[in-house]
């Protein structure tokens, strides 16, 4: 008896091979669509679950994180809420000394987190890259790998580079790095380490670290007179972030000075794996990941495998439906329901292993484009645990849902209705007619998400910022043009072009909040915390900003440094009442020198639409900075103009690079989040509705199947095509129409709460629901009209043959 049970179980598995085999040859179309719906599925779920963890993953290459906190300010001053990034960097120095949990901080200089330095090397070979200037403990808390030199030592010494992998060859070549000479914005300095290219999902973004011991003596004197570093503590494990929090409050009472103490800025301890995610610090220069877009992208991975999956269960049971008499025969013949079960979920599994099989070919070969479309390296590694769980994940559960139907459907038949055909629609029939309706709910989320999103980054595109960035050229003003009478010089000769109309300097990409302090109305005693931007007299000309009282003061007087202008937001913080000129302010910065309002502008919207318009005041440069950035409006063909520019470049700083950018990319790339997201989903909406459509027709195939010998009576008793057709499409209007009623809360809930990061935001307008109701109810009708039309043209005469 054991002998023959042996035997049987190969044999039996052979014989379902080969039931398998015949049963996707005879059906051709409806095997490689179940493959293609499949196979697609698994593609677009990898992919954007690969590219959730990458972005939930920020820093995760850093053991003990959970210690590890960024200390900020912030609080409330005058019913305004502030965070900023930037902290006192006597904090780190002291809280090493003071606070037994903290086991070890570190200061980065903010000034050198969100602007590029010129690079040259010994070959006189000029570029720009972005660095940063941090205490030799960097390593200790970050543990970026490095390929050659000592971490403990390689930050300790005056005038000492850690340089990345891509920087080391871009100056170097193949030839070893360290030893070498590099020049940082004019000051040498020798290569100690070389690192492995710093990972896209840490929150910190350099190719090159200088120690803060080459920082000026200005920055090293003023521990607590301003928020000029970042400060990161790490605390022994179990120790409660909220206590040591507490300290360092302590430690603020005890050393801020005079003019800071009573502020209403107070710290916070900020865990280094929410720094990514939390938005609205000034002086945060972080890499940012959008929590909306990873929940927002998870949905739709979670929905696209759940349409591929209904896709499969209802073009499987349009194939198993003619297999009803073998499985009735089969059950009589003494078949277990359980051994025929077991075949369909085999079949199943079969189908989906070989989909999945198929994906990770796709994968490899889409995977580029697919880093190029969201502007990230996302790895996609096949041969790793996380594939293999993942992949098997996949496998097991679409093996399950898509299964589990179809078998249930064979093992509970009843042997007479396989003989005679049954009458009206079964259980089985509504169950699958709410699976196609709940593809629909999906497809019409997914539209109106897609619609929602693209009318938003629209918006964000094309919104009025209240100043012109049209046309504007924009070159750093480092090296020897930081020099007042250089950029005067160069001013009066560019001008000469007939192609450029103003030149102007602004000491920081309008984007950035790169400075600000504390003002008042009264010394002393400061109240609200601003933005402190310095232009020379032609900014305003040239970005065309609009006053509403008084004027371009510095254009009437450029040589009096005493005078302010100020935006609307900042005279309302103060609670100022007009006229606003010639009133004062003062400022923690000016130590109590007033400045005099001579201007007030309007609101304009310098940086993210994702934030309020804050406070703001402008001064005359007092120094021209190595960052400041000179802004030149072309009059007309932006190619003479360059040329004009790099002629007069090449005469008057010949070892100094023209690198320059247009001011109007700068602010695209304020919405690259955005605009990934919305190609991203555009993208898998794509796919999402080929899937519905596969399944709509799927369901249209089997409900004509079903109905044959109906519409033949009917055809014979006189009914015309147009009634033939209404009868057969009527359902999937119904279905389409209960999607909408569903999917359009859904749908408005997920878009509310997405746009909520936004502080202005296009409305979710009435006609954004009917649209995506309207394209979900044109994709019916174009897939399910070719099927009725082929039944309804039919000659019925084979139609109750076929019967």
């Amino acid at each position: 008896m054991k002998k023959a049970n042996q035997n049987e179980i190969p044999d039996s598995m052979n014989t379902e091979c080969k039931s398998i085999i015949r049963n996707a040859l005879k059906n051709k179309g409806i095997t490689l669509l179940n493959i293609l719906g499949m196979t697609s599925g698994f593609v677009c779920t990898i992919l954007i679950v690969s590219w959730v963890m990458h972005e939930a993953s920020f820093d995760s290459f850093v053991p003990g994180k959970e210690h590890i906190y960024r200390v900020v300010l912030q609080g409330d001053i005058n019913g305004t809420p502030q965070k900023v990034a930037g902290c006192f960097q006597g904090v780190a120095e002291e809280a090493m000394r003071a606070i037994p949990e903290v086991v070890n901080a570190i200061r980065i200089s903010v000034s050198y987190t969100h602007t590029g330095s010129v690079i040259k090397t010994e070959g006189n070979n000029y570029f720009r890259i972005l660095g940063i200037a941090a205490d030799s403990a960097l390593f200790d808390l970050f543990p970026y790998r490095m390929l050659s030199g000592d971490p403990e030592n390689a930050l300790n010494k005056r005038n000492s580079i850690v340089v990345d992998i891509d920087m080391a060859r871009q100056c170097f070549g193949n030839e070893l790095a360290i030893g070498k000479t590099l020049f940082v914005d004019g000051q040498r300095y020798t290569v100690t380490a070389v690192l492995e290219d710093i990972p896209t999902n840490s929150h910190l973004e350099f190719h090159y670290i200088i120690p803060t011991l080459n920082l000026d003596r200005g920055w090293h004197n003023n521990k607590w007179g301003g928020d000029n570093a970042l400060v990161y503590l790490k605390l022994m494990p179990g120790s409660d972030p909220e206590r040591v929090n507490e300290k360092i409050k302590e430690l603020f009472k005890e050393n801020l000075p005079p003019t800071l103490k009573g502020v209403g800025i107070t710290s916070a301890l900020q865990p280094l794996k929410d720094i990514p995610y939390e938005e609205g610090f000034s002086w945060d220069y972080a890499r940012k990941a959008n929590k909306n877009n990873i929940f927002i992208l998870s949905g739709v991975a979670f929905l696209i495998m759940l349409i591929a999956c209904i896709n499969f269960t209802n073009l499987f049971i349009s194939t198993v439906l003619k297999r009803e008499k073998e499985a009735g025969i089969r059950i009589a013949s003494g078949a277990s329901p359980g051994s025929i079960a077991l075949g369909y979920f085999w079949e199943v599994f079969l189908y989906v292993l070989t989909s999945f099989i198929l994906a990770v070919v796709v994968i490899k070969m889409v995977h580029p484009y697919f880093n190029e479309l969201t502007g990230a390296n996302v790895e996609v590694t096949i041969l790793s645990w996380r594939f293999f769980l993942l992949g098997l994940s996949l496998v097991l559960a679409t093996s399950i849902i898509s299964g589990t139907f179809p078998a249930l459907h064979l093992i509970r038949i009843n042997i007479a209705e396989v003989v005679k055909a049954a009458k009206g629609p079964s259980i089985k029939g509504r169950v699958r007619q709410i699976m196609v309706g709940s593809q629909y709910v999906i497809a019409i989320v997914l539209l109106t998400c897609m619609i929602a999103i693209f009318k938003q980054v629209i918006y964000l595109q094309t919104k009025d910022l209240g100043f012109d960035k049209d046309n504007v050229l924009c070159v750093y003003s480092s090296g020897s043009l930081s020099d007042p009478g250089r950029q005067k010089t160069l001013k009066e000769e560019i001008l000469k072009s007939p192609y450029i109309s103003k030149v102007a300097y602004i000491g920081s990409l309008p984007t950035e909040w790169n400075t600000g302090g504390l003002v008042s109305t009264t010394p002393g005693n400061y109240e609200i915390h601003m933005e402190e931007l310095y232009v020379d007299r032609d900014y305003f000309d040239l970005s065309n900003i609009r006053f509403i009282e008084g004027g371009n003061a510095f254009l009437q007087a450029p040589d009096s440094l005493n005078y302010c202008i100020m935006n609307e937001a900042a005279v309302q913080a103060l609670h100022l009442t007009p006229p606003y000129l010639d009133q004062t302010i003062y400022t923690a910065n000016s130590q109590s020198k007033p400045f005099v309002i001579k201007g007030v502008i309007t609101n304009v919207n310098t940086k993210t639409l994702s934030q309020q318009v804050g406070p703001c005041y402008y001064l005359l440069p007092r120094y021209y900075s190595q960052t400041g950035i000179l802004m030149f409006k072309i009059q007309s063909d932006n190619t003479k103009a360059i040329r004009a520019l790099q002629a007069y470049w090449e005469k008057e700083f010949p070892n100094q690079p023209l690198e320059y950018w247009y001011l109007d990319q700068t602010y695209h790339q304020l919405y690259q989040a955005e605009i990934k997201a919305r190609a991203i989903i555009s993208w898998f909406t794509s796919i999402a509705l080929i899937l519905t459509t596969l399944g709509l027709f799927a369901m249209a195939y089997f409900m004509t199947e079903k109905r044959v010998k109906e519409v033949g009576i009917r055809k014979v008793n006189g009914a015309r095509i147009s009634q033939v057709l209404w009868l057969l499409n009527k359902d999937f209007l119904t279905w389409v129409a209960v999607a909408f009623v569903i999917a359009t809360p859904i749908a408005w809930y997920a878009m509310t709460r997405w746009l909520e990061s936004f502080a202005y935001k296009t409305p979710l307008n009435w006609w954004i629901f009917a649209l995506a109701g309207v394209l979900a109810l044109a994709i019916a009708l174009l897939t399910v009209s070719w099927q009725s039309w082929k039944a309804a043209t039919r000659n019925p005469v084979e139609s109750l043959r076929t019967e």
